[in-house]
């Protein structure tokens, strides 16, 4: 009794050539599978630090300059500069 072949399913053949293209971009292929683990681990290592370096001080950055961009734009210092005048 043999199965019937079934074709992968669109996203599958989709992941299937996306890591032909990171393998082929990359000099990957060239490398011993310990070789491409070292260098997947520090990709992994980086992009994990990346991300959870942004996740932890973006959303202050983007309160800081959403603050000075709105002092830029309206400004907060008009009573400042009435009483100065007067």
């Amino acid at each position: 009794m043999t199965l019937p072949y079934q074709h992968p399913s669109a996203f599958i053949r989709f992941l299937q050539r996306k890591r032909y293209q990171y393998e082929v971009t990359l000099p990957l292929y060239m490398l011993t599978p310990t070789e491409k683990f070292i260098f997947n681990s520090f990709i992994f290592g980086f992009l994990s630090m990346l991300i959870f370096a942004a996740s932890l001080y973006l959303p202050e950055h983007i309160a800081t300059i959403t603050s000075r961009a709105w002092f830029y734009l309206v400004g907060d210092g008009e009573q400042d500069y009435l009483s100065v005048n007067q």
